[in-house]
């Protein structure tokens, strides 16, 4: 792969990232899965790929639901929570 490919794919990856870190940095309240991928316009697929990167780099973590503990949702985390 040459190197403007691999900077095109980094972009559109980075892209990627930011629209599901935005997408919970802006709700009410932790969103789920299923909201951040309706929110961002992604797959359940791609959104849970993006968040298990953005848990392994630190950025997000995942939450019980108070009410239901099924329920996933997901948090940006703070320095203190590392």
């Amino acid at each position: 792969m040459s190197r403007a490919a691999k900077a095109v794919q980094q972009r559109r990856r980075d892209e990627q990232y930011n629209d599901v870190f935005r997408a919970i940095a802006t709700a009410d309240t932790a969103p789920t899965k299923r909201e951040i991928a309706l929110e961002t316009h992604r797959s359940d697929g791609q959104v849970q790929r993006i968040l298990r990167d953005l848990r392994e780099y630190g950025r997000v973590r995942r939450v019980r639901d108070p009410e239901d503990g099924r329920i996933i949702r997901y948090e940006i985390t703070t320095r203190t929570d590392q």
